[in-house]
């Protein structure tokens, strides 16, 4: 289990602690030795056990404290040579005093120093760890009741006075065992204390640190740059931000699988930590993405130079399950107080600056300009996106389709807003590209699918029959899950196939025609409608009219915007044709962009089925649709009809 800094400085501080203490005890132990040493001998009370047993202890006292002084041995393995050889000689002592002491010694006067100084062993044992201490409490206690049961047996064949020496040995016995169960009991509060301390720890760990790769998490970031910045700020210094991002790791991601992926950041995390000087942070704050806080820079240009030794330092390839991975970066950084003079700021800017690097070929350094300006809106538009739909931000508008040689309205586009609480209404044309660029089109995609065919199944409870259509980018038609989200879509709203129409561009069938086709069959089963949008203004080759299963074709406005304009002749033959080709195609031509009576007079005579356009009616919000579809019923003559205009 890993300990962090804190951890192990209040460790290192408490070992301090109790090395201090053995410095000032260990030689008292001393001085106890060679007083009992004298004081016994003028007693005319000393051994020949005690003069070899003193001079020991005090030889094994000394060599500790020189052992302790010089700091090269750890204090744990000094305290357990301590314990282990003061209880050998206290129970070595009592042994001999028990059972081999001469008769003109006193019994009593040497087993008084056992009495005394025992304690010490409980206290010891207490000190060194759980393995160790509980075992050797253990074994002096048995062994000193061991030697009590010896004595014990040994009574009828000693003097009268033995009794005494059995009673103060009983009840030093009775002692030992009490010194025993509070020691297990604090090594075992100890140990609990100690298993809170490490579970106390690794929350500490995984709210602070990132798991993978162990490098600070974007919480701490933010605490370590605010506290950088302060005490920049107090010292008058600057202080840069390098936002580094990897590039194409999606694509390793994808290729070499997670593992190898995971394998890289590791990686990458320890090269980053290699690189930086002394006193730089470095973090992980995301999937790819690592910033760094480095320190004490004087300008510009040496941010610059750093940015460059770490570029430097992905020349060399990553060795990763055999293969060797050329990996580049884009960095982007900042610098405290010019770009920025709070954390938030400085880490959008650094990003900002990182943006620009990856939008113009990627492997590169760039410094934050006030120019980014634009960067910070696209960032910031990105974020909010990201909620607006949790929030109810969004919103379907539906623009009616009508039969241009009847006038009646056949069916619907859903066009999807934003409304933004503080900016109004975003165009689509802004954040479209935007979601599709984040990859939030995907679920964006799937929210309008499924809210379209609600709506589609709220008419037909009316008694409206309409087709309701859904254009469908490419990244979300690429998703491997997006017939199941159609199909999905279509089953819990209880609308029929038939009624729901994708309109797809030539984009689209052109990322890999085989497959695209493979996926227009599937929802032709379930017999869902299938639109080319947009036809004419990108690859418009003919054999997808004729080979995929597309039911309508949607001629773009931006050709439907000239036909009236006698200069531009060759939009009105470009329609002509589409119209003429769809009609041996047997396919249904839907023009958009109407805007005049005499553009929808021409393409009513040109033989196009359907107009779309703000001749007809602006796209409606949902809360006016059941107003306009009552209109609609209430008009006895079916023809095109405007409704009022909202934005």
């Amino acid at each position: 289990m890993g300990k962090n800094q804190t951890q192990l400085q209040s460790e290192k501080t408490l070992e301090q602690s109790w090395h201090g203490v053995l410095l000032v005890t260990i030689p008292i132990g001393m001085l106890a030795s060679l007083l009992g040493l004298w004081l016994e001998s003028k007693a005319q009370q000393l051994s020949p056990f005690d003069e070899i047993a003193y001079i020991t202890v005090l030889s094994l006292l000394t060599l500790s404290w020189l052992v302790l002084a010089s700091k090269k041995v750890s204090l744990s393995w000094i305290i357990l040579a301590l314990t282990s050889g003061l209880s050998l000689f206290f129970l070595s002592k009592q042994l001999y005093v028990l059972l081999f002491l001469p008769k003109p010694l006193s019994p009593a006067f040497e087993l008084s120093e056992t009495l005394y100084w025992t304690p010490l062993i409980y206290l010891l044992c207490f000190l060194i760890s759980n393995k160790y201490g509980g075992k050797i409490a253990s074994v002096y206690t048995l062994s000193s009741l061991l030697i009590t049961a010896v004595y014990a047996l040994r009574l009828p064949m000693m003097p009268e006075n033995s009794w005494r020496i059995l009673a103060v040995l009983s009840q030093f016995n009775l002692s030992n065992i009490a010194q025993l169960i509070l020691c297990f009991a604090f090594i075992h509060l100890k140990g609990h204390y100690q298993k809170t301390k490490d579970q106390m720890s690794l929350l500490e760990k995984v709210a602070h640190t990132d798991s993978l790769t162990g490098l600070p998490n974007r919480a701490v970031l933010q605490k370590a740059l605010e506290r950088a910045m302060q005490d920049a700020k107090a010292k008058n210094q600057m202080l840069a931000v390098l936002f580094i991002d990897l590039d194409r790791f999606k694509l390793i991601n994808d290729t070499l699988g997670h593992q190898s992926g995971d394998k890289l950041l590791e990686l990458v995390s320890k090269r980053l930590i290699s690189t930086v000087k002394k006193g730089d942070f470095v973090a992980r704050i995301s999937g790819d993405e690592f910033v760094i806080i480095t320190r004490k820079v004087d300008r510009a240009q040496t941010v610059n130079l750093i940015a460059g030794r770490i570029l430097a330092a992905f020349n060399e390839p990553f060795e990763i399950s055999g293969q060797s991975l050329n990996v580049t970066v884009s960095i982007g950084s900042s610098i405290f107080p010019d770009d920025g003079t709070d954390a938030e700021t400085l880490l959008r800017n650094a990003d900002s600056a990182m943006y620009k690097v990856k939008k113009h070929g990627k492997n590169g350094v760039r410094a934050y300009e006030q120019s980014d300006i634009n960067l910070e809106h696209h960032w910031q538009l990105e974020q909010d996106l990201r909620v607006a739909l949790e929030q109810g931000q969004l919103s379907l508008y539906y623009q009616p389709m009508y039969d241009l040689q009847t006038g009646k309205l056949v069916k619907f586009e859903s066009l999807l807003r934003w409304k933004h609480p503080q900016r109004g209404f975003i165009s689509p044309a802004e954040f479209i590209p935007l979601a599709e660029e984040s990859g939030q089109i995907v679920t964006l995609g799937a929210w309008v699918l499924e809210e379209a065919c609600i709506q589609a199944m709220s008419w037909q409870r009316l008694g409206h029959h309409f087709k309701v259509s859904v254009n469908i980018s490419l990244l979300q038609f690429s998703h491997p899950n997006f017939v199941l989200a159609v199909l999905n879509a279509v089953k819990e709203s209880g609308l029929s196939g038939s009624y729901l129409e994708l309109e797809i561009t030539e984009s689209v069938v052109m990322s890999q025609p085989n497959e695209v086709n493979k996926i227009l069959n599937r929802l032709k089963e379930a017999g869902i409608q299938l639109a080319m949008d947009d036809f004419g203004t990108g690859y418009s080759s003919l054999a997808y009219l004729r080979d995929l299963p597309i039911d309508t074709v949607k001629i773009d406005q931006s050709f439907v915007k000239k036909l009236d304009q006698s200069q531009e002749p060759f939009s009105r033959a470009l329609i002509e044709t589409i119209i003429g080709l769809a009609k041996h195609l047997d396919l249904q031509v839907v023009a958009e962009g109407i805007e005049t009576a005499e553009q929808c007079a021409l393409l009513k005579q040109m033989g196009c089925h359907i107009g779309q356009g703000y001749y007809f009616s602006k796209p409606i919000p949902p809360q006016d649709l059941e107003r306009f579809l009552l209109k609609l019923r209430n008009n006895n003559a079916p023809k095109p009809i405007k409704a009022r205009s909202l934005s």
